[in-house]
């Protein structure tokens, strides 16, 4: 039984020698693509974005690429390292722990399929003091409050007005220590008005940013006052309104039409009296009054064609 498992083994082995030789030669280049943030804040993991594809004979290969990943500081000293393997052509997330130093970091990043390496892809970036902690938005009626969640925090609140043509600069506003909160009551007369918050740290309006953490500004808080009668809780009362004016309307309409009506009956019945044809029969009682002739005269000629005989005799 023995000599048969080490026959069967020895006839294998070349082909799985064999095997293996033409999984390596199958893949012939990794390409590697690195995508990273401009600057990452120090209270918070650091997340990046590879991609790799192997090729043969310029096509794709649908193997895996395990993907190797550095942080190193511009002395070269490695900080952190992580290793994940990867689709062919799928945006990947590779995420590291916090790095609380400040300053310079090289990312470095690579991959490999069956001992065939892509080349080294490398960006900069900036370990940075984290954003300081506030919250921020629109009230009703277009009030913008600020308050900060940090007793020592320098924020500065910068006003823009959308006229509909351009923007123009307005006021600012500079929140320092010891300072509660802002309140700032939004100018009316424009379509629109933009408000942006920068820390001392240089974020700006980092609660309004994209969560990847690859983006580092956010966009600006903005007031729209041509949509005030599409929130809440204006358009609770513009329905109301609406059908209020509506109906005063109708009623003046009405109110006006009957004032001139009355009126010029009364003028038509002065002028008669002028003319002394006041006691005449109206128009209306002169069209009831032909209507009941030519009820009888209908009826007497019914009457002669039912039974024949003339209405009167001939002498």
């Amino acid at each position: 039984m023995k000599k048969s498992i080490l026959l069967i083994s020895i006839l294998l082995l070349p082909l799985l020698v064999n095997a293996q030789t033409v999984s390596a030669q199958s893949v012939e280049i990794v390409e590697m693509r690195l995508n990273t943030a401009i600057q990452y804040p120090n209270d918070r993991p650091i997340s990046i974005v590879v991609e790799g594809m192997a090729f043969q004979d310029d096509k794709p290969s649908r193997t895996s690429i395990q993907v190797t990943a550095e942080l190193r500081w511009p002395n070269s000293t490695l900080a952190q390292t992580q290793e994940l393997s990867v689709q062919p052509g799928i945006r990947s997330t590779i995420t590291f722990d916090k790095v609380d130093t400040v300053g310079l970091l090289y990312i470095y990043a690579w991959g490999e399929v069956n001992e065939v390496q892509s080349t080294t892809e490398t960006q900069r970036t900036r370990i940075t003091y984290a954003p300081q902690q506030y919250t921020a938005g629109f009230l009703e009626g277009g009030r913008f409050l600020l308050t900060p969640l940090q007793k020592h925090l320098n924020l500065t609140v910068s006003e823009y007005l959308d006229d509909g043509n351009s923007i123009l600069p307005g006021r600012t506003w500079v929140l320092s220590n010891g300072s509660n909160y802002l309140d700032i009551q939004a100018p009316k007369g424009f379509l629109g008005v933009r408000y942006s918050i920068q820390d001392e740290n240089g974020w700006l309006n980092y609660e309004r940013a994209d969560d990847s953490g690859l983006t580092v500004h956010g966009t600006p808080y903005v007031w729209i006052y041509g949509d005030l009668e599409r929130v809440e809780p204006f358009a609770t009362l513009v329905s109301p309104i609406s059908i209020l004016f509506g109906a005063i309307g109708s009623i003046l309409v009405l109110v006006g039409a009957s004032s001139i009506f009355f009126r010029m009956r009364e003028d038509s019945l002065k002028r008669r009296k002028d003319a002394g044809t006041d006691n005449m029969p109206s128009w209306m009682e002169k069209r009831r009054e032909r209507k009941l002739r030519q009820q009888a005269e209908d009826d007497y000629w019914r009457g002669r064609n039912r039974y024949g005989n003339p209405p009167y005799r001939r002498y």
